[in-house]
């Protein structure tokens, strides 16, 4: 419910800062009464789509058919339930907490932002002066 409700209302991995724009508590509410069957994105786009009012809503965040829905909705389901962190010692973690690699040097250096995250090496001396110019504080005139 709560990745269908963030895809709806907007989070850090909506397109749209505020999701489908439109779909309001009361507007989710009523498509989620009308979800026939397991509550997910295929049947919460149906449900949307099905609805004249959301239906319109939809297109007007162009969203053009009830799979562009699922689509749009599917996407923040994946970040929040197969996505990876780093917990507090390095390891990799699955959002539900459970290890996925555990800490090694590489992870603790890139986690605490000391290797280029790409590239895996050491940043440079000019771009960690250029980088501290940048700390809370500073000038950057």
């Amino acid at each position: 419910v709560f990745q269908l409700y963030a895809g709806s209302r907007g989070c850090d991995f909506t397109k749209n800062r505020c999701g489908i724009s439109g779909i309001g508590y009361s507007s989710f509410m009523t498509i989620a009464s009308t979800v026939d069957g397991p509550f997910n994105a295929h049947n919460f786009s149906i449900s949307m789509w099905n609805n004249d009012a959301t239906k319109h809503i939809a297109i007007e965040n162009g969203l053009n058919t009830a799979g562009e829905v699922e689509s749009h909705l599917q996407r923040v389901v994946n970040i929040y339930s197969k996505a990876t962190v780093y917990d507090k010692d390095g390891n990799i973690v699955s959002m539900d907490g459970k290890m996925v690699n555990a800490a090694t040097d590489t992870t603790i250096q890139h986690m605490t932002g000391m290797i280029h995250p790409k590239e895996q090496v050491q940043y440079t001396i000019e771009f960690k002066k250029q980088w501290k110019s940048y700390q809370l504080g500073s000038s950057l005139i």
